[in-house]
């Protein structure tokens, strides 16, 4: 009995220290996920740390291929670093890859707010022509950072891209006021030199001139020299310029470009002659390699192009920005299985293999089954890298490099509705609907924008407006409180303004609309871009001595179709109202006016 009790006692022990055991086991079980997640970011943070401080290493020593594998292992550990997407960002743009565009884009999207962010984004686009997302990212940096030097000379410096230089002026006037830089002189100049005063012009060119003897200033200052010649066709002042440019240290071999082609513009130099020293000065530079095989393809020498890639070193001709190049020489020469080759190994970026492949593919598709069978496949390679924006990007770059218009539409489509944050892809098919002159195709890209930044108030005119034109007069009222809001919230904005008067004059409120255009400036009055919506809304309103004004203003080639038929309504009720005035006149003519009688007026005075 007492043998049985200890048994059970026994029994009931290893029972409960079995219980407590597996108690301890499941709470270590929920305590360790927790902490071993965190060990692993932890460790993730420091491998991107580490490998972000060798690629600054590698770049700085000119070794960008293995900075790019560096970057690479720093953002697949950790894709939410901003210091990584702006190291890549400043490398890119080193490099001269327009990607770092978006790569500033995803900075600026894990820093919302910061205005370093938003300056710098806005400096990269214009340095590649980005005007939309430059504009984009100025109008986002907070007010409270808009007198702070960097702002005023971004203003200032897309003020001059947008050929606006009399905004340009007296920014800069003003910023010299309180930061009178070498920098900022230099920019003072460039823009005075453009001036339309002769003299004001020829004053700048001699401040420069002048700049020249400053050796920090002297290479910004002679190629803006250069460039100045270049644009008034005096090829041999270039020239000169351009000498002196080369014999400075700090020439870059562009510069040696320039120079190059001046000769053959000037002295009718041959080719023979003018690529050896060019060869001899980019020998071991992969960079200058890739922009001197750029300039060989920008001349048609495909052949020549050729052999001077074959004739570089293994680690010349795979270094990154020479695999790029090489892509573009196997565009030229329609070496589509070398294009292919160099794709896969990653010349224009990370893409899954699967997705090229569809997309390779798709020209032997097309070349078979026809231009449908193409683009269906095509659709296939989209559908397998429609989360990867930078597999998106390199089918991008192929449909432009095989010019096939409907598959670069529907990619840029894709990175537009899945990607908000890459606005060169709206910016594209703007472009691309306005050659097109397709007006639902803008509404409907404007209207994507739109809701994608609901915050930006151009992007919500420009979509509201192309509504307007598309729908007319059907056109949601929500659409037509939208402007009305826009242009009550900034009356100065002549934009904003002429479509609202285009709301009420197709909306049967002809004297509304003239009161609100009656507002404009004579400046903003004689705007070309403005004169079809102006010559329907004074001709909606009676007004058909200003709706001729404007008609002969009108620009036609450079109007969607919807805007031209604004512009046939207008020809059209101008004709009527002339011939109800004839009419008039005729009958006033044909009998005796009443004593007393007021003039007979042939329309409303503006």
């Amino acid at each position: 009995m007492l043998l049985q009790l200890k048994r059970r006692k026994s029994r009931k022990k290893r029972v409960a220290s079995k219980i407590l055991i597996l108690g301890v086991l499941i709470a270590v079980g929920f305590a360790l996920p927790p902490v071993y997640r965190e060990a692993k970011q932890r460790y993730k943070a420091y491998k991107s740390v580490t490998a972000l401080r060798q690629a600054k290493v590698f770049f700085a020593a000119g070794e960008p291929a293995k900075a790019v594998v560096a970057l690479q292992v720093a953002i697949r550990n950790d894709r939410q670093d901003p210091e990584v997407w702006k190291t890549i960002a400043e490398m890119s743009e080193a490099l001269g890859r327009r990607e770092s565009i978006q790569q500033r884009q995803q900075v600026v999207s894990l820093r919302p707010g910061d205005h370093e962010a938003l300056i710098a984004l806005a400096l990269t686009a214009m340095k590649f022509g980005d005007v939309f997302t430059a504009r984009d990212a100025l109008s986002a940096v907070p007010v409270s950072f808009r007198d702070t030097t960097g702002y005023r000379r971004a203003v200032a410096l897309f003020a001059i891209i947008e050929g606006n230089g009399s905004t340009a002026d007296q920014v800069l006037a003003s910023l010299m006021r309180t930061d009178s830089s070498d920098n900022v002189r230099l920019m003072h100049a460039t823009v005075r030199m453009s001036h339309p005063d002769p003299v004001v012009a020829q004053s700048a060119r001699q401040e420069l001139a002048g700049m020249v003897e400053t050796p920090a200033l002297a290479a910004a200052a002679l190629r803006e020299l250069m460039q100045d010649s270049i644009r008034r066709n005096d090829l041999g002042v270039a020239r000169a310029w351009s000498e002196r440019l080369v014999s400075l240290p700090n020439a870059q071999f562009n510069d040696h470009l320039v120079l190059q082609t001046l000769l053959m513009a000037t002295e009718k130099k041959p080719l023979d002659k003018v690529l050896p020293p060019l060869v001899e000065k980019s020998t071991g530079n992969a960079a200058s390699t890739a922009d001197l095989v750029r300039w060989l393809l920008s001349q048609g020498q495909f052949e020549r192009a050729r052999s001077l890639v074959d004739a570089q070193p293994a680690d010349v001709k795979d270094n990154f920005a020479m695999k790029a190049v090489r892509v573009d020489l196997a565009a030229a020469l329609q070496d589509w299985p070398g294009m292919g080759e160099l794709i896969y190994q990653g010349a224009l970026g990370p893409v899954p293999e699967g997705a090229m492949r569809l997309a390779l593919e798709s020209r032997t598709v097309g070349e078979l089954h026809g231009e449908e069978a193409r683009f269906t496949h095509w659709k296939k390679a989209l559908d397998q890298t429609r989360n990867n924006i930078f597999g998106l990007r390199v089918l991008y770059q192929v449909g432009v490099t095989w010019k096939w218009a409907r598959e670069v539409e529907e990619t840029l489509l894709t990175i537009a509705g899945g990607f908000p944050g890459q606005t060169w892809a709206h910016e594209a098919l703007v472009r691309v609907y306005s050659v097109q002159k397709n007006g639902p195709g803008l509404q409907r890209i404007f209207g994507l924008w739109s809701q994608q930044s609901p915050g930006v108030n151009r992007l919500k005119h420009d979509a509201a407006l192309m509504d307007l034109l598309v729908l007319g007069s059907t056109v949601a009222p929500k659409v037509k409180l939208s402007i009305e809001g826009l242009s009550q919230s900034e009356p100065s904005n002549p934009n904003y303004t002429t479509t609202c008067a285009l709301v009420y004059a197709l909306t049967d409120k002809s004297q509304d609309a003239l009161v609100l255009i009656a507002k404009l400036k004579p400046a903003e009055r004689r705007d070309q871009a403005r004169a079809h919506y102006l010559a329907f809304i004074y001709a909606k309103g009676g007004q058909s001595a200003a709706a001729r004004e404007q008609l002969a203003l009108v620009r036609p080639e450079a109007l969607l179709n919807e805007e031209m038929a604004l512009v046939t309504q207008a020809k059209v009720i101008v004709a009527q109202l002339d011939l109800k005035a004839q009419e008039i006149e005729r009958l006033t003519r044909g009998k005796p006016k009443p004593p007393g009688a007021a003039p007979v007026t042939k329309e409303a005075t503006p």
